[in-house]
């Protein structure tokens, strides 16, 4: 793969899925890391963002080579799928305390008040786009810009 504009975590309820958001997020949005668990992704995510890529714990087989494993740049961001909440989010948010070195980022995540396809194809299809132009977007703006996101949630 060619350098990603942007690589980010994310975070799904199952591989199936996570499998058909990362190839439609290729190539120009690179998952360094897949989790299906919260306790997983809050014990890892604070490492990772803070380059302790040494100590990131081991995931199922199934699970970790879906991500690349790629940690020579931090990822920029986290995106939450569907089965997550805010509070979820506020639970990963928390883990990050008392964390030196952390790079805040933004986390992604899909916004319910959007008219929606119903479950099925259609709806898969049109939340990845959804996903993508978010994404892309944020890779678009300035540094600054991308600063004034960090630790904030980006809905889509």
């Amino acid at each position: 793969m060619q350098n990603p504009l942007l690589r980010i975590i994310l975070c799904g309820q199952s591989t199936g899925v996570g499998k058909a958001v990362i190839d439609g997020l290729k190539p120009e949005i690179e998952v360094s890391r897949f989790f299906t668990s919260i306790e997983e992704a809050k014990r890892d995510i604070p490492l990772i963002l803070s380059g302790q890529i040494s100590k990131i714990g081991k995931l199922d087989e199934d699970v970790e080579k879906l991500g690349t494993q790629k940690f020579d740049t931090i990822p920029q961001g986290i995106m939450l799928g569907g089965a997550y909440s805010v509070s979820d989010q506020q639970t990963i948010n928390d883990s990050f305390k008392g964390i030196s070195n952390l790079k805040q980022v933004p986390f992604f995540f899909s916004d319910d008040k959007i008219e929606m396809p119903p479950l099925g194809p259609k709806y898969g299809a049109a939340i990845l786009k959804r996903a993508r132009e978010a994404l892309i977007d944020y890779s678009k703006l300035s540094e600054d810009e991308q600063k004034d996101k960090a630790g904030k949630v980006i809905w889509y």
